[in-house]
């Protein structure tokens, strides 16, 4: 373990110190005159659009990087004090423009698509991300340390066609379905266009193939966002279920509500009472075959909402901290939750979220309170620190409590045209379940990985004690690292320096004949 452990705190201590700016494209918005209204056709007839900038500086990410683009692209954005309005042309012949999905969040590889990525609050880390597709198919989500949830789903409307001179798309986006500071005039912005017929890639800002278009450390700058207000900011999704026994006659009406409440433009309360999560989209079917738990996502609304502030150390899968599917559904089951209240958002560099769930008396488990609070800083220019707390067994009638740091480092200037990005997490728990003596102990982890095209080099190591117990969490001990898991595309090598018998968590403690901890470890590089 100390072969792993000490290089790699040595060098995320290193890149902790560094960090710098760098220049960014600068688009500019118009803001519309009184009276000035813009009517989504995908037709660009206002008289606004002919003068608001354009943005047009793209470049080929692929096939061939930093070569001019074979088609021409234009953006233009408007806003008034309660709509964004993005505009998009892109240049083109017709007949070769491949427009095939339409429906909504749908995957839009195989076509010609736009991605838009908005950094509202301007901290190069968290985004919301918008794609269109010229049959009028769209999909959004939210980006969180370059990730999104595609889950999520926004209000906001697009209009595309297929013109003479290639396909166009007019876009508006409520000020009511974003999150932004009101203070900001600067927003963080990036556009990538594909070309599906020549497999070509185009973007404005961060043209690099060491870049996605979800960094949004990497975007342009958006200015002259101002005026915008988000009004009431309340979402009110009132429910009932009836459910009736056609043996005892008997009948049980049972009502609820979700409800949103922007509090600020910047943070959001969500409130839940007697949930039903009836029309909830179903699981995909799994066949496990293997002793250990299966990841299923999660897909309720409530939970859904700001999932991302509540991600920790860059952990994937496993060992998370916190798995909101451990709350309401136990071993399969589905319990009942009385009310939960939820409130997230962003206090300057500080980011945060607080999840209270009260659980119906269940004869099993009695009477269950969960609780999670996460809160991180930004610190440097793309890095962040910090710590989660859960309480609560929502499996069992025992108490558990978990405590949790994380440090997340990002640079894209410390190596040249390449990016420097790594985690160190720790996590310690302390577990008593019922009639049984209390347990403590920790994981910790972390990796570092540099990707500078052609070359790629990641390396990943975790240690899980025998008693740690994330009941509100997900772990796969043992199963950490495993080839099929890196997304290595060339030659990768895994290894495991030792191995100890483990057993995975699932609402109770399994048996083991081990106290050993368990550590997993890979490395891969190519070229």
């Amino acid at each position: 373990m100390r072969l792993w452990n000490r290089p790699c705190m040595l060098l995320l201590g290193v890149l902790a110190g560094l960090g710098q700016a760098q220049d960014r494209p600068l688009g500019q918005v118009l803001i519309l005159g009184e009276g000035e209204r813009i009517t989504v056709d995908g037709r660009f007839d206002e008289n606004a659009w002919s003068r608001a900038p354009v943005i047009r500086e793209f470049t080929q990410v692929e096939p061939v990087e930093g070569a001019p683009p074979s088609e021409q692209t234009e953006v233009r954005v408007l806003a008034d004090t309660d709509n964004l309005y993005i505009g998009l042309r892109c240049l083109g012949d017709p007949a070769r423009v491949i427009a095939r999905e339409m429906r909504r969040d749908a995957r839009l590889d195989n076509d010609d698509h736009v991605t838009v990525v908005l950094d509202t609050f301007g901290d190069r880390r968290n985004g919301f991300v918008f794609i269109v597709s010229p049959a009028g198919g769209k999909r959004d989500g939210i980006v969180t340390d370059g990730r999104a949830e595609f889950d999520w789903d926004g209000i906001w409307y697009v209009r595309s066609r297929i013109s003479d001179e290639g396909w166009v798309s007019e876009i508006r986006i409520p000020a009511k379905t974003l999150s932004f500071d009101p203070s900001r005039s600067r927003w963080g912005l990036n556009v990538q266009r594909v070309i599906r017929d020549r497999n070509e890639v185009v973007r404005w800002a961060s043209p690099s193939r060491n870049s996605g278009i979800l960094e949004v450390g990497d975007a342009g700058d958006l200015e002259g966002v101002i005026g915008l207000r988000q009004g009431l900011g309340l979402d009110i999704k009132p429910f009932a279920a009836l459910r009736s026994d056609f043996v005892d006659g008997d009948s049980i009406f049972e009502p609820g509500v979700d409800l949103f409440y922007k509090v600020t433009p910047s943070i959001t309360a969500s409130l839940t009472i007697n949930t039903d999560f009836a029309e909830t989209e179903v699981d995909d079917r799994q066949v496990n075959l293997t002793r250990f738990p299966l990841f299923f996502p999660e897909k309720r609304d409530f939970f859904l909402q700001d999932a991302g502030t509540f991600r920790f150390g860059g952990i994937r899968r496993s060992p998370l901290p916190f798995f909101s599917r451990r709350i309401g559904i136990v071993r399969g089951e589905e319990k009942e939750i009385a009310a939960g209240l939820k409130v997230t958002g962003r206090a300057g560099n500080l980011q945060f979220g607080v999840l209270d769930v009260q659980m119906k008396h269940d004869p099993e488990l009695g009477d269950k309170n969960l609780m999670v609070a996460r809160a991180r800083v930004d610190v440097l220019e793309q890095s962040s620190l910090g710590i989660i707390v859960t309480n609560g067994n929502p499996g069992d009638r025992g108490q558990n409590t978990l405590v949790g740091m994380d440090f997340g480092y990002r640079s894209t200037t410390l190596v040249d045209g390449g990016v420097v990005d790594g985690d160190l997490w720790f996590q310690a728990t302390s577990d008593r379940p019922a009639d049984e003596e209390r347990v403590e102990d920790y994981a910790l982890g972390g990796r570092v990985g540099i990707d500078k095209d052609p070359w790629d080099a990641g390396i990943f190591f975790a240690q899980l004690g025998h008693d740690y117990r994330p009941r509100l969490g997900f772990a796969r001990a043992g199963a950490l690292a495993s080839c099929d898991q890196s997304g290595f595309r060339h030659a990768t090598a895994c290894s495991r320096t030792s191995t100890a018998r483990s057993t995975p968590f699932s609402g109770r403690r399994r048996p083991s004949s081990s106290t050993a901890p368990t550590v997993t470890s890979y490395a891969s590089i190519w070229r």
